[in-house]
């Protein structure tokens, strides 16, 4: 399963614990859906939007950036 890492490049530094649950949000991501490479690089900037906005929340963090592409996911 891909990494975060992979569409973070030059996202600014993160502290280690803000990057686990950045990642724990995006396998949740790609847990919910079949997505394209481009649909997952979307997720992940929309992802560290919402780090940067003060969301903490894996759970959250997945269940906001599905939405914004319009896809309900169960992020287990």
């Amino acid at each position: 399963m891909p990494s975060i890492a992979l569409y973070t490049n030059g996202a600014g530094a993160f502290a280690p614990e803000i990057l686990l649950i950045m990642e724990d949000a995006y396998q949740r991501v790609c847990r919910s859906i079949i997505a394209t490479a481009s649909v997952k690089h979307v997720l992940a900037k929309r992802i560290v939007e919402l780090i940067h906005q003060g969301e903490r929340d894996p759970h959250t963090l997945c269940r906001k950036s599905l939405a914004d592409i319009g896809v309900e996911g169960k992020c287990e």
